[in-house]
């Protein structure tokens, strides 16, 4: 979707899972590792991340940040220190078993065929509540993904809010595994 946004408003796109590797590859001592759970890798990573919000908002860059490392009490944050300058929304599948995510996932992918898949997904799903929980409760926007292409219409729709020409960083969270 990140992408999709990115091609069609000509807006770059920060993708977070490179920063994570590039932590974890580049600097191993500051205590990244790749299969760290989503809230603790988003906690390590916030330093870094809201420094680099803090700069593209200074410097009047627009930007799309992807990546479930951002969790909605870190856009909170954020969207406090620059109102109007932050748009933010999160997607998951809180409401979809693993089992049927791992179908899904299938039609797409053979890369989810380990037993570790369904512990990945089980976890996807908790992750999905937690944000789910986190956005009603600080009022973010959340899309349940059962059909993608409309999830993605309606969170396109939600970070662009006819507002286009206004510099702004957007901020697309959600939960891995398609």
């Amino acid at each position: 979707m990140a992408k999709q946004l990115m091609a069609k408003l000509g807006i770059p796109l920060l993708e977070l899972d490179y920063l994570k590797m590039g932590f974890a590859n580049g600097l191993p001592d500051y205590g990244i590792h790749p299969l760290q759970d989503e809230e603790t890798l988003g906690d390590l990573l916030w330093p870094c991340v809201s420094g680099m919000i803090k700069a593209m908002v200074e410097n009047e860059d627009n930007y799309i940040i992807e990546g479930c490392y951002v969790l909605p009490k870190h856009a909170d944050e954020v969207r406090a220190m620059y109102p109007g300058h932050i748009r933010a929304c999160f997607l998951g599948y809180a409401d979809m078993s693993a089992s049927d995510k791992l179908a899904e996932v299938r039609k797409h992918t053979d890369g989810y065929n380990g037993p570790e898949a369904m512990g990945w997904l089980e976890q996807f799903v908790s992750f999905s509540c937690y944000l789910r929980d986190e956005c009603a409760r600080l009022d973010f926007p959340y899309f349940e993904v059962r059909d993608r292409d409309q999830a993605v219409e309606a969170a396109t729709r939600e970070l662009l809010d006819g507002n286009q020409n206004e510099q702004s960083v957007g901020v697309l969270g959600g939960t891995g595994a398609g």
